[in-house]
């Protein structure tokens, strides 16, 4: 809103704390994700904007990250998230402990695991095709010399890259038994955001063609998981010889 309007000192002021405030909500609903975006965007605002705006920034993003760590030191005695906390994880009956023990996911190849949560049988393209064109215009953005979003958009990709090797090197079970790969929910609307720049002109014809036939390709994929969250993947995509873990489950009796 700051970059695309000439607004006033206080209005200015109001989306630095109301950024502050909803990015430090994320954080605490979504660790992984929020937590790197707030990191971020400190960073950001401290060297690229102003440091004065980042006070007030921190200052409404501290209820939030206050009342989680209130919440967490009564339900944990410390102030780390029940995450940090293994012995709430585990149970004799959970049937991804079992799993996790005889290795079927989170010991599988690194590669393999990156190729099916980008474009296999969790892609996150494949559920969400549309994607790809918000990936280009990042990709044309950072390519562009004044374009007044090139630093968003670095910092976006930075972003994207630290959670996706975070979950590729230290978390290999496909965000459980999920329609798609859910931990990328957070990260989408940031996603979707830069697709607007596509459409600063008018488009062509056969690009605008291509964008809505895609669009409908993604809303009808979306909806199977809007009507059915936790269902089975669409299609197990092999990847470097990778075997499917739903069939393994199935094969097992473990679900």
């Amino acid at each position: 809103k700051i970059k695309f309007g000439n607004l006033q000192a206080p209005k200015i002021n109001f989306y630095f704390i109301l950024s502050g405030f909803f990015v430090s909500l994320s954080a605490v609903i979504d660790l992984p994700t929020g937590l790197i975006f707030l990191s971020l965007f400190f960073f950001y605002i401290w060297f690229f904007i102003s440091k004065k705006k980042t006070i007030l920034y921190i200052l409404a993003a501290l209820p939030p990250i206050i009342i989680h760590l209130i919440l967490n030191f009564q339900i944990t005695g410390d102030f780390l998230p029940a995450q940090f906390h293994p012995k709430y994880a585990y149970h004799e009956n959970q049937v991804w402990n079992r799993l996790g023990e005889r290795g079927e996911f989170n010991q599988q190849n690194p590669l393999s695991y990156a190729f099916n949560i980008f474009f296999g049988s969790r892609g996150l393209f494949i559920y969400s095709p549309i994607l790809l064109f918000s990936v280009y215009s990042i990709f044309k953005i950072i390519k562009a010399k004044n374009n007044i979003f090139k630093q968003e958009a670095i910092l976006f990709t930075s972003g994207f890259l630290i959670i996706s090797l975070f979950y590729i090197l230290k978390v290999r079970n496909y965000s459980g038994n999920a329609f798609g790969f859910r931990w990328f929910i957070a990260i989408t609307p940031l996603l979707y955001f830069f697709t607007i720049f596509l459409f600063l002109k008018k488009p062509k014809t056969i690009f605008l063609s291509i964008f809505i036939t895609i669009f409908i390709v993604s809303t009808i994929i979306s909806s199977v998981g809007v009507l059915n969250p936790w269902s089975k993947q669409i299609v197990f995509i092999s990847s470097l010889g990778e075997k499917n873990p739903a069939r393994k489950r199935d094969a097992g009796g473990s679900r």
